[in-house]
């Protein structure tokens, strides 16, 4: 309200206070009325009414602390509240308290001198003034002092269990009221006694009450009287109203205090100091406290700056709460908590008569017990940072349960705990020694914890890290090796303050730990994951443990003390060489004793390390670790599995399993890959998915490729792979599933240098298969006419090419087939000592020429018979009238291929020189002739049981283009290559890639060594049989019969006429033009 105007009025002159003269003239209009006998009561409550309507307010002239205004003359302000709210609650009048029976009583004895219906007025004005008035002396806001403080008197109400009190007072008095109403003939007599001895028994509880609403009025008093004596109000909100005061022995107050602007500009110490000095001056100290979750109330905490007697003071519930909150306040706000209530203050043991320890709870502060061991409990001794209570030397312990116990010393043997009462305040977790199992133990452990806790703050803030806030002694272990050393395992937990067990594993110990051997933190599992909060403190001190390992190299064994040393070096090495640190399973020995170390270790990868990251760490790590190797096991991106130490056998009886063996094997492969280069862009390497034996004493290896990765990429690798493996020979082979491939591996070539014939492998009843050497997997090379029916044997000079054409056509006389054999160029003479044996031998041009002839004659005739025998091919002709095959052999097909020179220039028709041009140009008829027919049986006798084994020098890359018909002529050509040499027109162009890669890993090769190609296979090495030559071969062909020659005569060309002869013409010959013009051009 503006300062010069009043309640209710717009003058600006002060009002007459009406309300009280109106108020007082009720008695005396009362007294006088029921005198007369007339209902007189009912002028109280009727002036009463008046009295409010009528009541003015007082000038508002001054403005409290928080500038509200407010009135300077706080009686008249008084008055007109009383009248201005005089029976506001029409509540009051409900007979639910025992005022009621009292107002009825009183207003029954002021009926008496009022007749009829006169005295139910008299009644009714009475006992509603009556209960007016006391609703107006339970509210001390009425009155001058108690304005603002809002504190009002609890109503006593009927209690249940009063009634057979009740009944006891009210049973005698009845009778003697109805006596007395008999004799006096006055009727309110018989009820007045009951009604006023009905509330006797209530009347402790009233008193209670207002004992109660005394405390309330006084604390109130105090906070108000500080509030404003200060300049300013500190808070945004005045005080409210205060209840539940509590008194201590020792001057100590212990409120709660609504706060209609919010609790938490209360419960600070801001406000606290702020109200310090008034309080002071009282010689008392104020703390503000947050009452539980309710916004709206505060814990105000008074207390003497005076310190009493420990004992009295613990003795004393109130009093200590009341001390607890203050210092509360003060340790609180160097941490940032907020305060909040002591409460469940309950004794726990005692010493002399006093209580020596209790248990408590804290309600509303936002700091959990394991920030209060951590920070408030450090057993600092600083005037602004020292330990909750420490000042006034009691000792508190935080409970791992959630709760504090408060004590006068740490003298816990001389106490005499309630054991039974204190057994439901303890941790049930908590593990005391076995042979002790007291509370006394038990609190030796909470002091063990929190002195640690001391020791582990200092060590934690060297790295900025918060002291772990559980220290589990109780589960604390001891692992001591074969060799004398050990190890000490603590487990410990953090607080909530957003750190992990990550950072934690980060930091090194060692020398904040006296220079430790070992002090480092690992992490726990939790289900089926790792724990962020729970940690594993793993310290070894020097005295005793000089013979520890600090290298997985020297770390032998496998009992839980070298398993746990295992895991901390692998953990301390990826913590150092990550960003952020691994969480490394429990390791395992992979060797037998004695044999070495090599420990297996599960690693997780967390914060965004992924596996890739690991490997590229992995030089860092090894060396960190103590390890000669290491292999990687990868899992997926955030899991591998790192196998090191110093060696890995190759034996697997060194092996504490087979099956450890066979994966280490597997994982040295991959590495190698890794080593090579073959990786993806995610880190991932060449992965070995099968490895075992393979034939002829290789290995056989079955590897997958990471996504991201080409075959091409891995094959340019394979070298390098080799190189890091070991190994020195290699052969690819098809897997049937995508995305994988195979390898044959050795140490070395697995064929032999030389290789004699071995005729036993001949398989009569497949004359069509014809062995010829050996293959690098150990089977024999064979050539299948059924699926390539011809075949080119080429190579370097000094090869052995000669060698496998002698070795074929042997080979399949034994099963029973015709050779012809033809080399106009150099001779056939590795076939001479065998030709007895052979149906045609031409050394000559003409005679390959006639050769050429007759087997396309030959062929035809086939041809005809297959079809008057219904068709098919040559091998469904039957036996009776089925000819033998036919194998033809043309040696140094490239020369015989090629022409001659070119014509020599003839400008004086030299004779010579033109009879030389002649012979040159029949010659280049024969070949282009020859190359015909050739192309012919290529393309054409397959079905006619005809194949063609053609020999040649290492040929170019179009060597084989100078046939008619070329590329279907080549399709239809098995090839093998002997020595090492172009691969380009000796090997199929498919394969021209890998045979290169053969020939560089064979390097110098022994003579029959080469590469076969099967018609739609594969490329394999092959080691060519050694038929011999000379009588060696003879010997090779003893047991095959003498052939009968055929009969070239009539396929002889006629020799052409030359000038300056005349030559006479032989018997039937025929004459062909061997003018083929300009089609055929090498």
């Amino acid at each position: 309200m503006a300062k010069g105007t009043y309640k209710g009025s717009k003058s600006k002159t002060p009002p007459t206070p009406m309300q009280g003269l109106i108020r007082a003239a009720a008695w005396p209009i009362a007294v006088i009325a029921t005198a007369f006998g007339c209902p007189g009561a009912m002028a109280l409550p009727v002036c009463c009414l008046i009295a409010r309507l009528a009541a003015r307010g007082v000038e508002y002239d001054a403005k409290d602390p928080w500038g509200r205004a407010r009135p300077t003359d706080l009686r008249g302000d008084a008055s007109y509240r009383k009248a201005k709210n005089w029976l506001s609650d029409p509540n009051v009048l409900l007979p639910t308290s025992a005022d009621a029976a009292v107002s009825a009583g009183l207003a029954c004895l002021s009926c008496l001198p009022v007749r009829g219906w006169a005295g139910i007025l008299q009644f009714l004005g009475a006992y509603v003034w009556l209960q007016a008035f006391w609703a107006e002396r339970r509210d001390r806001t009425l009155t001058a002092e108690g304005r603002d403080r809002g504190i009002r008197q609890r109503r006593t109400k009927w209690a249940r269990r009063q009634v057979p009190a009740i009944l006891r007072c009210m049973l005698p008095a009845i009778p003697v009221g109805v006596i007395a109403a008999a004799l006096t003939g006055l009727v309110p007599l018989a009820f007045a006694p009951a009604l006023l001895m009905s509330a006797i028994p209530m009347r402790r509880a009233h008193k209670a009450a207002r004992r109660q609403a005394d405390l309330d009025y006084q604390a109130a008093g105090l906070v108000w009287k500080w509030a404003e004596g200060m300049d300013k109000a500190v808070t945004k909100g005045r005080p409210g109203s205060v209840m539940d005061t509590k008194k201590g022995a020792n001057g100590e107050w212990l409120f709660t205090m609504t706060t209609p602007s919010g609790a938490r500009e209360w419960a600070t110490q801001a406000t606290a100091l702020a109200f310090a000095p008034q309080a002071q001056a009282d010689g008392l100290d104020v703390g503000f406290a947050l009452d539980g979750m309710d916004e709206r109330r505060v814990a105000v905490a008074v207390a003497t700056t005076d310190m009493p007697d420990l004992g009295a003071l613990m003795d004393d519930e109130t009093g200590l709460a009341a001390r607890m909150i203050i210092d509360e306040v003060r340790v609180g706000a160097c941490y940032s908590a907020t305060p909040g209530k002591v409460s469940g203050l309950k004794a726990a043991a005692t010493r002399d008569g006093h209580v020596s320890c209790r248990s408590f709870d804290l309600n509303g502060t936002n700091a959990d017990w394991s920030n209060i061991d951590g920070d408030w409990l450090k057993g600092s001794a600083d005037p602004k940072f020292g330990d909750w209570m420490g000042a006034a030397g009691l000792v508190i312990l935080v409970d791992p349960s959630g709760h504090g116990w408060i004590a006068v010393d740490d003298d816990w043997r001389t106490m005499e705990f309630d054991e039974k009462a204190c057994a439901r305040l303890r941790w049930p977790k908590a593990q005391t020694p076995r042979h002790d199992r007291s509370m006394a133990a038990y609190m030796e452990v909470l002091q063990r914890t929190k002195n640690e806790k001391a020791k582990w703050s200092t060590a934690a803030s060297a790295f900025k890290l918060s002291p772990p806030v559980t220290l589990r002694y109780t589960d604390e272990t001891t692992y001591r090796a074969d060799r004398g050393w050990s190890l000490t395992r603590l487990p410990m937990t953090l607080g909530g303050d957003g750190s992990d067990v990550t950072a934690w594993m980060k930091a090194d110990f060692r020398p904040v730990f006296g220079d430790s051997l070992v002090a480092d933190i690992l992490p726990t599992r939790s289900g089926n994951g790792w724990s962020r909060r729970i940690l594993d403190y793993v310290h070894a001190g020097r005295a005793g443990n000089m013979s520890m390992p600090d290298a997985l190299r020297d770390l032998d064994g496998c009992g839980p003390a070298e398993r746990l040393l295992a895991r901390v070096l692998v953990s301390r090495a990826f913590a150092n060489t990550l960003k952020r640190p691994a969480f490394v399973s429990d390791p395992r020995q992979c060797l037998k004793d004695g044999c070495g170390t090599l420990w297996r270790v599960d690693v997780e990868l967390f914060g965004g390390v992924t596996a890739a990251d690991a490997r590229k760490g992995e030089n860092h790590v090894r060396a960190l670790a103590g390890a000669d190797v290491a292999l990687w096991e990868w899992i997926d991106d955030s899991h591998v599995v790192l196998w090191a130490g110093d060696r890995i056998p190759p034996d697997v009886s060194d092996w504490r399993s087979g099956r450890l063996y066979g994966k280490a094997m597997t994982l040295r492969l991959s590495q190698c890959w890794a080593q090579a280069g073959a990786v993806s862009r995610d880190g991932r390497s060449v992965e070995t998915a099968e490895l075992g034996p393979g034939p002829n004493g290789m290995v056989r290896a079955v590897f997958t490729l990471p996504a991201g990765l080409s075959m091409d990429k891995a094959d340019a690798a394979t070298s390098t792979f080799m190189d890091a493996a070991g190994y020195g020979y290699m052969k690819p082979f098809d897997v049937d599933a995508p995305g994988r491939f195979g390898l044959l591996l050795a140490e070395r070539d697995p064929l032999p240098d030389r290789l004699l014939s071995d005729w036993s492998q001949l398989d009569p009843s497949h004359p069509r298969r014809v062995p010829f050497g050996l293959k690098d997997d150990g089977s024999p090379a064979i050539w299948d006419v059924s699926k390539t029916p011809h075949l080119l044997a080429s190579g370097t000079t000094g090869s052995g090419k000669s060698s496998v054409s002698v070795t074929c056509a042997l080979a399949m006389l034994r099963l029973g087939w015709q050779v012809a054999v033809t080399d106009p160029s150099k001779g056939a003479n590795d076939f001479r000592p065998i030709r007895d044996r052979l149906i045609a031998f031409e050394d000559s041009l003409e005679g390959c020429y006639a050769l050429l002839q007759w087997a396309e004659g030959e062929m035809k005739r086939r041809a005809r018979l297959i079809k008057e025998n219904g068709g098919g091919d040559f091998t469904t002709l039957p036996d009776g009238v089925r000819p033998k095959p036919l194998l033809l052999f043309i040696d140094e097909t490239n020369s015989l291929l090629g022409e001659d020179e070119r014509p020599l220039p003839n400008p004086n028709d030299d004779p010579e020189l033109e009879n030389a041009n002649i012979m040159l140009k029949w010659r280049n008829g024969l070949r282009h002739n020859i190359g015909l027919r050739l192309s012919h049986l290529l393309t054409q006798a397959r079905s006619a049981g005809i194949a063609v084994l053609l020999g040649a020098q290492q040929l170019k890359a179009g060597s084989l283009d100078a046939l008619p018909a070329a590329s279907t002529c080549k399709e239809m050509l098995g090839r093998v290559f002997l020595g090492n040499g172009e691969t380009a027109g000796n090997i199929s162009t498919a394969h021209v890639r890998e045979a290169n890669r053969m020939l560089r890993q064979a390097g110098s090769m022994p003579k029959g060594r080469g590469l076969y190609e099967p018609m739609g296979g594969g490329l394999d090495m092959v080691q060519c049989w050694w038929s011999g030559m000379g009588d060696d071969l003879v010997a090779n062909a003893k047991g095959i019969p003498a052939a009968e020659p055929i009969d070239l005569s009539d396929h002889m060309p006629v020799r052409p006429d030359v000038v300056g002869a005349v030559d006479e013409p032989a018997e039937e010959a025929i004459e062909e033009d061997l003018s083929f013009g300009d089609d055929f051009v090498l």
